[in-house]
């Protein structure tokens, strides 16, 4: 057990007699505990420590911990079975686990995109990224593995991070409603235990330890317009002389693969986008910034020099053979970076000095990095990577390859755009991924239902110190009625992350598409997320110092009052 102040405490159980030391992706670097005065004595039967906030009684034969208010003594979280471990012989690792008592005014919020009612009181979830195309209230797991929950009581509240990358689970009740349990299928057993003296003072110190980011560029709070696909160039420039003709605000526009030559990275189509830098320059005096995406993915091909270089330094996941791993995706078949080895991060963050530093790109939009391959699947079990030294198998490194990629790419703009603040996308992440991108919730519907999904996300993930987030707004799949893209649009402008993003194949979705009336509508709901800039950028510095929370659900910011818990989360739409 370790204090890092005195409300944070880690708990890891080490099953052999040294403690394995290994890297953590979710507490950030920079992250410098404070500490916290501590006295230690023993009771009959406890090793008890307290601080100023806490006491902690450790049963000394059964090995249980126990957190109280220091001031009242009142339990906060105990231990009922404790710690499990059991042994997998085939592999040699094992599965951990730990059962809490579920107290019966104990109700749960947080972990990230999950697409349900923000009260996960009864529920059972799973961590391990997966692109879930269409998904839907019932599924799980999605796109990020955030592996942080807040428990509420009326005049209680703690915060819990386990800190563990191999494939997890929460069950708050679900198999039997007197169990609060969590574990993984491999790795330690590692959690923080987070206390204050509200719900959004541990929101906000679970963000310090795990990182506060960078005050993102105004321009980036601002609404950003994309589709798959806007090209040729003509398309672009018509695009945004549209917003400019109706008046209608605009910061940024998207280019998904289709700016690319046969969908390779770090590429473009000469045929259309004969001249990128000058479109890029052009659009940045009149104002619009350009986001490319990019994924994980290398094209297996011997003339591309990314390819070959990454070959000759032997960046690429391998099997546990040693042969590469080859996997299909949209390029064709391809090679995958270790985005786990820093070598590698540092190779990815060179590759973008021509994108960023010389043709000026202002954005990077990382998508596919779950990661996922065709069709709908990930890595093979046994692919290795390097984990920042202690080499593992893709059981152990999927949940935070996304996020190892995230840190590679925003990497590569700081270094070559070193005057300015980067703006990052990034589908999947875990613990910490605020360090580095903003998100989105994926691969939505244009229906009612994702409506009420898209709001429930956004709150769940600024729960999980994630607060630049949006979803796509108007639906990814499908095409909206004039009435819902509108609904949706007047939404969004209160998320933190304001994005039109539609898949071309239904149609268009921008904002004069459903007609004179909606545009009047869309327009001024855009009009009053610019009106509310000085604010929601405030509200973003004060997120970068502190890790308070920009967009808080009621139960959050009104915790005493135990009818918020479920108002808002469901039972009125």
């Amino acid at each position: 057990m370790c204090l890092a102040d005195a409300g944070i405490v880690r708990v890891t159980y080490f099953p052999g007699a040294v403690p394995e030391d290994e890297p953590s992706y979710a507490v950030s670097p920079g992250y410098s505990a404070p500490g916290a005065e501590i006295r230690e004595y023993d009771e009959d039967g406890f090793h008890v420590v307290e601080t100023s906030l806490l006491r902690i009684r450790i049963r000394t034969e059964e090995q249980k911990v126990d957190f109280y208010d220091v001031a009242t003594d009142e339990p906060l979280l105990t231990d009922e079975g404790g710690f499990g471990r059991e042994s997998k012989d085939w592999t040699g690792d094992a599965r951990v686990w730990i059962r809490k008592n579920l107290q019966e005014t104990e109700h749960f919020f947080g972990l990230g995109d999950k697409p349900c009612a923000l009260n996960l009181r009864g529920k059972y979830f799973s961590m391990w990224g997966a692109d879930h195309y269409d998904f839907h209230e019932e599924s799980d797991p999605l796109y990020k593995s955030i592996p942080f929950f807040l428990s509420l009581r009326e005049r209680k509240a703690y915060g819990l991070l386990f800190d563990n990358t191999c494939r997890s689970y929460f069950d708050f009740g679900a198999t039997d409603e007197k169990v609060l349990s969590f574990g993984s299928f491999g790795g330690l057993m590692n959690y923080y235990f987070i206390y204050d003296n509200t719900p959004l003072d541990i929101i906000s110190a679970y963000t310090r330890l795990t990182g506060t980011p960078e005050l993102p560029p105004l321009w980036a709070l601002g609404y950003h317009q994309s589709k798959w696909s806007y090209y040729p160039d003509k398309a672009v420039y018509n695009l945004v002389e549209r917003f400019r003709g109706l008046g209608i605000p605009c910061d940024a526009v998207h280019l998904d693969h289709h700016y690319m030559e046969r969908k390779e990275g770090f590429t473009w189509d000469k045929q259309n986008f004969p001249d990128a830098e000058g479109m890029v320059r052009a659009l940045e005096k009149d104002g619009v910034k350009t986001v490319l995406i990019v994924n994980p993915g290398v094209k297996v091909n011997s003339v591309n020099p990314v390819w070959k270089e990454g070959m000759e330094r032997n960046y690429f996941c391998r099997r546990s053979e040693g042969n590469l791993l080859s996997e299909e995706v949209w390029p064709g078949l391809c090679n995958f970076p270790d985005f786990t080895a820093p070598a590698v991060r540092g190779w990815w963050a060179d590759l973008f000095s021509r994108d960023i530093g010389k043709i000026g790109v202002r954005g990077l939009w990382n998508d596919m990095n779950e990661p996922v391959v065709f069709p709908d699947r990930t890595f093979p079990m046994d692919t290795r990577h390097e984990y920042d030294g202690m080499p593992c198998s893709h059981e152990k490194a999927h949940n935070i390859y996304g996020q190892c990629m995230a840190e590679a790419s925003w990497l590569g703009m700081k270094r070559h755009a070193p005057d300015r603040r980067p703006f990052l996308l990034s589908r999947s992440g875990f613990a910490g991924l605020q360090r580095f991108a903003a998100t989105w919730t994926g691969d939505n519907r244009s229906s009612w239902e994702h409506l009420k999904l898209a709001n429930f996300q956004c709150q769940r993930l600024a729960a999980s110190g994630i607060s630049f987030a949006g979803a796509d707004a108007g639906g990814f799949m499908g095409h909206p009625t004039p009435e819902l893209f509108c609904r949706w649009m007047q939404m969004a402008s209160f998320h933190g992350f304001f994005r039109n993003h539609s898949s071309g194949e239904f149609g268009g979705q921008e904002p004069w598409v459903f007609g004179q009336e909606v545009t009047s509508y869309v327009k001024a709901a855009i009009e009053g997320r610019y009106r509310l800039l000085p604010y929601i950028y405030t509200q973003f510095r004060r997120y970068a110092e502190t890790g308070m929370p920009v967009l808080r659900s009621l139960a959050l910011q009104c915790f005493t009052n135990k009818d918020t818990y479920w108002r808002g989360a469901g039972d009125f739409f």
